[in-house]
């Protein structure tokens, strides 16, 4: 029996990564960029991603590689519990655990702190369809099944970020 086109996929993601070069702002300040899903030097499928401007200082990713592992996100920005937690990828360095790859609900970056959310490709600064993003994220990764791991290549920094700040040096991972 032929196996299906998601068993294919959940077998064949063994070597696979993540890579993540930010483009810069967009007409809104929000930071777009381009998270890929890589098998060694191919790249098997391109997402659109936004991040929160207002907190890109603090709390974006430096330059650097990073392990994520599955996960849930069960709180709310205010703190609160969510009633349906999602999926997300969870950097396994316990300083930056809350720097998510997450849905944006509503595809709306003011609804991100820190994370970072791939969505699909529309217009040059459109951003949409972002649970759908998330969901066949997991799908090219295999599944979600909680604590796997992923490693994650940050290309380049966000705006307003230094070029020299690396994750070797940001002192948020010292």
């Amino acid at each position: 029996m032929a196996e299906s086109y998601f068993e294919s996929i959940r077998n064949a993601n063994s070597g696979r990564y993540l890579t993540l070069l930010r483009i810069g702002p967009d007409l809104k300040g929000e930071e777009r960029g381009i998270l890929k899903v890589m098998e060694g030097n191919t790249m098997i499928k391109a997402f659109s991603t936004i991040e929160n401007d207002k907190t890109l200082r603090y709390s974006s990713l430096r330059m650097g590689v990073y392990e994520f592992k599955h996960s849930w996100k069960k709180f709310n920005l205010d703190g609160t519990q969510m009633k349906n937690p999602i999926k997300c990828l969870r950097p396994t360095e316990s300083r930056i655990q809350k720097v998510l790859i997450h849905r944006a609900f509503d595809d709306d970056a003011n609804t991100l702190a820190g994370c970072i959310a791939p969505g699909t490709w529309g217009t040059l600064y459109s951003f949409e369809d972002s649970e759908k993003a998330v969901e066949e994220l997991f799908v090219l990764l295999g599944g979600h099944c909680d604590e796997k791991t992923v490693t994650l290549n940050v290309l380049s920094n966000a705006s307003g970020v230094g070029y020299g700040e690396t994750k070797e040096n940001w002192w948020r991972t010292k």
